[in-house]
């Protein structure tokens, strides 16, 4: 009977240490990747290029590769070769891969640039990547007219040109969960 008692004090006391073994090991990793140990990045995401003549469209594709995004900017920016006042229209729809399934259709604009954001639902991560949001997004940009503006215009001066032609460049900014530094 005392042979008994003995060894059921060591496993007692085995089972003890394993159980604080256990719970130091969680602690450790729950450190390591819990709640608050990330925080929220401002990134500079693809861009892309290109041209669209006067009521016509382009339409490209730009890859995203970013994992846990919360928000995705997409800028539109365009420039005048003459003195007309071009409208522009950006779409954006984001592919199957990406796991979102509504894009966003801009207003027609006239001032040079154009933003819209797609907010990714992405919580801050806990135990790994968090990928909604990778992957393509189609983009199509539409010239819808180019005007003469007639403010400041009056004859027997030359009328302005129009533009037939525009170039863009679309770039896009990311705000992404990050590892917290310190």
């Amino acid at each position: 009977m005392h042979r008994d008692t003995i060894i059921g004090i060591v496993g007692v006391v085995i089972l003890v240490a394993a159980m604080v073994g256990v719970f130091t090991y969680e602690s450790g990793q729950a450190a390591v990747l819990g709640p608050g140990t990330f925080q929220l990045a401002n990134l500079t995401g693809a861009s892309i290029e290109g041209s669209v003549d006067v009521g016509g469209e382009a339409s490209d594709v730009l890859t995203l590769t970013q994992t846990n995004l919360t928000k995705v900017a997409f800028t539109l920016r365009w420039g005048s070769a003459q003195t007309s006042e071009n409208t522009l229209q950006l779409v954006v729809a984001p592919a199957n891969g990406t796991g979102l399934d509504t894009g966003v259709e801009s207003d027609a604009e006239t001032d040079g640039e154009i933003t819209v954001e797609i907010m990714v639902p992405n919580a801050e991560p806990t135990s790994g990547p968090l990928a909604l949001g990778v992957g393509d997004y189609h983009v199509t940009v539409r010239f819808l007219s180019a005007a003469v503006p007639t403010a400041g215009v009056s004859p027997p001066g030359a009328l302005p040109v129009t533009d037939s032609t525009v170039t863009w460049t679309l770039t896009t900014a990311l705000t992404a969960y990050e590892p917290a530094s310190g």
